[in-house]
C-alpha cells in the first residue's frame, strides 16, 4: 500500500470517526438513565478509539 494510499484511508477514517464520536454524545446524552444501553455505547466508542490508534500504529510503522 503506498503512502497516499495509506494517508487517504487514515484521514477518512478520522474523519468519519469524528462524526460518529459526535453521534456517541449524542446518545449518551438520550441514553443517560438507561445504564445497559450505555453500556453498548461506551463498548462501541472504546472499539472506535482501538481502531483509530490500530490506523495510528499502522501509519507510524509503516512512515519508520
Amino acid at each position: 500500500m503506498s503512502l497516499q494510499n495509506l494517508c487517504a484511508k487514515r484521514e477518512l477514517f478520522f474523519t468519519q470517526y469524528a462524526n460518529i464520536k459526535e453521534s456517541i454524545q449524542t446518545l449518551r446524552e438520550l441514553c443517560k438513565d438507561n445504564n445497559e444501553k450505555l453500556v453498548l455505547i461506551e463498548s462501541f466508542d472504546k472499539y472506535m478509539e482501538q481502531k483509530s490508534e490500530v490506523f495510528f500504529v499502522r501509519f507510524f510503522l509503516w512512515c519508520s
